[in-house]
């Protein structure tokens, strides 16, 4: 069943509740749990076609992935970019991330 609006609200809601968790929680499982997040947000925005959100969301996962210096994180945020950017019709900006994204996967043998 495709819910994404429901999906979107809770990730939101997940968000918030995400400092409360680094103050108790290993930093590293709130930096993990962020970026999945966001990864989550950047899909159901793109499946809605909200491809502003989606490109925003991937963005905020790709520093996620830059603070926890996650490779794969980063080449899947990468790759996000790069989607929202394609579905929004600006295909050099596209290009750009989805290299950056296989360059990515193939150094890390992803």
């Amino acid at each position: 069943l495709q819910r994404y609006e429901q999906a979107i609200s809770l990730f939101l809601q997940a968000l918030k509740l995400l400092p409360l968790c680094a103050d108790v929680k290993d930093k590293t499982e709130a930096e993990q749990n962020a970026i999945g997040i966001h990864q989550n947000l950047g899909i159901s925005y793109n499946a809605l076609g909200d491809f502003s959100n989606a490109l925003s969301a991937s963005q905020r996962q790709l520093d996620c992935g830059l603070i926890a210096k996650d490779q794969t994180a980063q080449c899947r945020a990468n790759y996000g970019i790069g989607m929202a950017y394609n579905n929004m019709f600006k295909y050099d900006d596209a290009l750009s991330y989805l290299t950056k994204s296989t360059e990515q996967a193939e150094s890390i043998g992803f």
